[in-house]
């Protein structure tokens, strides 16, 4: 590996961290001043003492993400930056407005689509019309040619990863460090590889950059949080990530490196597609007693056992769970 490269990529993490870290006092003062987060009635009863907590947190993480990655990788990151800082300002403006009315609705549900659709659309026919190559690389085996089908696919991917992310910011420190091993993993796979094809310079620092952004704002996060990231923060981590990861061309990699995040939207499609099926079949009353998860997304599952987990031991063993599908990602990713 290229040891100015690394030292880059730490310095990177480092500089991200800080710029998050000094700056969280002076942001929460801020944040503070408007009406803080609305807990959703779908959430556990446990949570209804976090109602008030400022939100809009995800500001934390891309001040010092941003400027982090500008200053040590330089122009080169721009790409992954513009999607992630354009997909915070949807999450912003769903936040302030949640704040503005009072209540935990924001943006309507097909306007954040919409957005969100616009964003990876930009970013994929800038992708088509840049050096990279429209396929997937497969390792250990070759790359595969996809064409116009790429296109379509990566913009699938950075929509359907933000909202997955999204719906995995519900506990303290969850989703911040869920991302922050995402975005380390995903950085040593974009540094150690030369994929054909591959527009992914600057790419690892930007990485780099996110993990140590999620780190200054786990200072603050970290239970009992003081602010929560907001949709500020989760669709712009996850659509940061996926943009990185189709720039490296290591999506199938990155795929099993967000193991996590695939498990807490696909409960939450399970729970919807099996309730409606048997609300059609049996009636609402069957289908609402006969959920496959007792809530979702699945974190929420945990702390509602007849053995409840605590919301500290859910969030340290999915984050070890991220852990594990992170290295099981970054191994598959080494195969030559």
């Amino acid at each position: 590996m290229n040891r100015t490269l690394i030292l880059s990529n730490l310095l990177a993490l480092i500089l991200a961290f800080f710029i998050a870290f000094v700056s969280g006092p002076l942001v929460l003062k801020q944040l503070r001043k408007l009406k803080g987060q609305q807990i959703s009635e779908d959430a556990p009863e446990r949570h209804r003492s976090k109602q008030g907590t400022p939100t809009m947190g995800g500001v934390l993480i891309l001040g010092g993400m941003i400027p982090a990655a500008l200053l040590v990788g330089g122009w080169n990151t721009l790409p992954a930056l513009l999607v992630t800082l354009a997909l915070g300002f949807v999450g912003g403006l769903d936040d302030y407005l949640s704040m503005r009315r009072g209540k935990n609705l924001g943006l309507k549900a097909r306007q954040k689509m919409a957005m969100q659709i616009v964003i990876a659309f930009l970013f994929m026919v800038w992708l088509g019309r840049s050096e990279h190559s429209l396929g997937i690389w497969i390792p250990g085996l070759e790359f595969v040619e996809l064409g116009w089908v790429y296109l379509l696919l990566g913009g699938i991917w950075i929509i359907g990863l933000s909202n997955a992310v999204n719906l995995s910011d519900g506990l303290d420190g969850l989703c911040g460090g869920l991302s922050a091993i995402a975005g380390v993993a995903l950085g040593l796979a974009l540094q150690g590889l030369v994929i054909p094809g591959g527009v992914s310079e600057g790419s690892s620092v930007v990485a780099f950059a996110l993990a140590g952004g999620c780190l200054g704002f786990l200072w603050y996060n970290a239970h009992p949080a003081l602010v929560f990231m907001g949709d500020t923060g989760s669709l712009a981590l996850g659509g940061g990530l996926a943009a990185l990861s189709l720039l490296g061309n290591v999506e199938l990699p990155f795929f099993v490196m967000a193991g996590v995040f695939l498990a807490e939207a696909g409960s939450v499609m399970i729970q919807v597609a099996v309730f409606q099926t048997r609300k059609r079949r049996y009636g609402l009353e069957h289908a609402q007693k006969n959920r496959v998860f007792r809530r979702t997304p699945v974190h929420h599952h945990f702390e509602m056992g007849e053995r409840p987990w605590a919301e500290t031991q859910v969030v340290t063993r999915f984050w070890i769970a991220g852990a594990l599908f992170a290295a099981l990602g970054l191994a598959w990713a080494w195969i030559r």
